[in-house]
């Protein structure tokens, strides 16, 4: 296989194998601990512009169908991994190897990944070069010093549908279920999925669609969606989120969640490191019980200093971040995971169900 190498801004050089497109990108260098649900997570939306490293050693296994994907290309700009393995299971319809190869994704193995994930765990996340085609390591480092730091950078945009449509598609134009309206930060297929289950008849709109024009669509709710990089990078889509505020139920995932916590007058940061792995325990304050969460995010909203009619409703188990508010008043929720398994039966989706949802008043 030809030789490739990462290369991180602050100088950290790891060599490898190349696989997949040959060439060169230039994106946010993230790692997740997960040791499944790698289909998923190169196809997530909230991967756009990053280089995900993975922690588990051997990828490719499963190989790649069109089931198990978040949407229907990858967004991921480069991997790097420890071992490529040949893809042994009867879903597969291609190895990952031809799939990423297909779609233009570059790709790095053989690679020290324990030696690369305690550096980024020591030095934080941060702009890195994966490239088969130079080798000159210094050009390289300079370059991943010189690119926009991926928080000034607008991903939604990169990500977010160009027209309205309904999900799924076969329902368009029928008039059953209670409406919801999602706008779209980088959506992910699971959650649209898990709005049907409930029940809904489900819209699907641009990130930078108005208050007024989703307000004429006649929502019984409003869904923000999940998305990738800055909430602070989307320019005016805090205001829109808080001219909807107490208008029309309203619930935030992911992204979403970042974006009502800006239109309420919270701060959203950058983290260290991220949270990024199927293993991330919050605590439900409600009940006090205990939720392992999957999760794929670089930023935090900040605990409020004085809550008035925020109430904390999730914090992470391990670093005590804020996972999750809700203003039951204004009957508006968010959360920063999306639940796992049977999610259409989560006390979040539920709440949201009941507040938007007449029939189950």
């Amino acid at each position: 296989m030809k030789k490739a190498v990462l290369v991180l801004a602050d100088g950290a050089i790891f060599h490898g194998s190349s696989f997949g497109a040959q060439g060169e990108v230039v994106g946010e260098v993230v790692f997740n601990t997960s040791m499944f649900g790698y289909q998923e997570l190169i196809t997530h939306p909230s991967l756009a512009g990053q280089i995900l490293v993975f922690s588990y050693p051997h990828i490719g296994s499963v190989g790649m169908n069109a089931e198990n994907v978040e949407s229907d290309k990858p967004h991921a700009i480069g991997l790097a991994l420890s071992e490529l393995t040949q893809a042994s299971n009867w879903k597969a319809k291609e190895s990952l190897e031809s799939y990423v190869e297909r779609w233009g994704i570059a790709g790095v193995c053989d690679l020290d990944t324990r030696r690369l994930l305690t550096h980024l765990r020591k030095h934080g996340c941060q702009p890195g070069v994966l490239s088969s085609e130079t080798l000159s390591t210094q050009a390289l480092i300079d370059r991943a010093r010189w690119t926009k730091p991926y928080e000034d950078v607008d991903l939604v945009a990169t990500v977010t549908t160009k027209n309205v449509y309904s999900y799924p598609t076969e329902v368009e134009g029928q008039g059953g279920g209670w409406h919801v309206v999602v706008v779209d930060f980088g959506v992910s297929r699971s959650i649209l999925n898990t709005l049907v289950a409930l029940g809904a008849r489900v819209s699907v709109v641009p990130a930078g669609t108005s208050a007024e024009a989703i307000l004429e669509m006649k929502p019984q709710g409003i869904f923000l969606s999940n998305g990738p990089g800055s909430p602070n990078a989307v320019e005016g889509a805090s205001r829109t989120v808080a001219s909807l505020l107490g208008r029309v139920p309203l619930a935030g995932i992911g992204l979403g969640y970042q974006m009502l916590a800006l239109a309420l007058g919270l701060r959203v940061v950058k983290m260290k490191m991220g949270h990024r792995g199927a293993n991330q325990a919050v605590r439900f304050l409600e009940t006090g019980h205990i939720e392992i969460t999957a999760q794929h995010h670089g930023f935090e909203v900040e605990m409020p200093k004085a809550k008035g009619d925020i109430e904390v409703s999730y914090c992470n188990v391990n670093d005590g971040s804020l996972e999750g508010i809700q203003l039951p008043g204004l009957k508006a929720a968010g959360i920063q995971f999306q639940p796992s398994g049977a999610a259409h039966l989560h006390p979040f989706y539920q709440k949201f169900a009941r507040w938007s949802d007449n029939s189950m008043l």
